[in-house]
């Protein structure tokens, strides 16, 4: 008997399945690839973002780098400690008030014998 019907389903064999298989593999692969690349591209966008945030967020009245320790003698105040270290271009007012926030002093009242902190800054002072 003769007939005119053509299957739609095509027999595969060995090889064509093979090719098949090879070509999932391929784009997988190159999917996995295109996936990483875009990972590393956002951590790399968040970090330079990050170090621009940081550096826009930086107090910019931090020049000094460090802290000189200074011993309260008998009959010293803040104020008198301040105008030694004071630099030429900072109200004194600013200084008393810095040096009492980073040694937490509060109200100006120092005992001889303690150890506070005054930062030095770059700039010269007087």
């Amino acid at each position: 008997m003769y007939t005119s019907y053509q299957s739609i389903y095509s027999v595969r064999n060995n090889q064509t399945v093979r090719n098949v298989q090879h070509r999932f593999y391929r784009r997988q692969s190159r999917r996995l690839r295109r996936m990483i690349v875009t990972a590393l591209f956002i951590l790399m966008l968040f970090i330079a973002c990050g170090s621009i945030v940081q550096a826009w967020t930086q107090d910019k009245n931090e020049d000094h780098a460090l802290y000189k320790e200074v011993i309260v003698m008998n009959g010293d105040t803040l104020w008198d400690i301040a105008k030694q270290y004071l630099p030429y271009d900072m109200d004194i007012r600013d200084y008393v008030n810095e040096i009492a926030k980073h040694n937490h002093i509060r109200g100006g009242f120092l005992m001889a014998g303690e150890v506070i902190e005054i930062p030095i800054y770059n700039k010269a002072s007087r």
